[in-house]
C-alpha cells in the first residue's frame, strides 16, 4: 500500500506529465489488479500478487521489446 495515493492516482499523474507520459507502467497488485485491467490507457501490464520474479521479468521484457 502506498500511503499518499493509490497506484491509479500515480499512473494518472504520470500520464498527465508531458515529459514522462509515454513511460510504460506495470501495475503489481493483489487488491486492485482488476481495476488495472479496466484501465489499459494507464497500465501496459498488470501482474497479480503474489507473483514470481519470472512473471514480472517477462512483462518487462515484453514492454522493452516494443520500445
Amino acid at each position: 500500500m502506498m500511503p499518499v495515493m493509490t497506484g491509479l492516482d500515480l499512473a494518472s499523474a504520470v500520464r498527465a506529465e508531458g515529459q514522462i507520459c509515454d513511460v510504460p507502467i506495470i501495475l503489481v497488485s493483489g487488491a486492485q489488479a482488476q481495476i488495472g485491467r479496466s484501465h489499459p490507457d494507464l497500465f501496459q501490464a498488470v501482474v497479480d500478487k503474489p507473483y514470481n520474479d519470472q512473471t514480472l521479468l517477462t512483462e518487462v521484457r515484453r514492454l522493452m521489446a516494443n520500445c
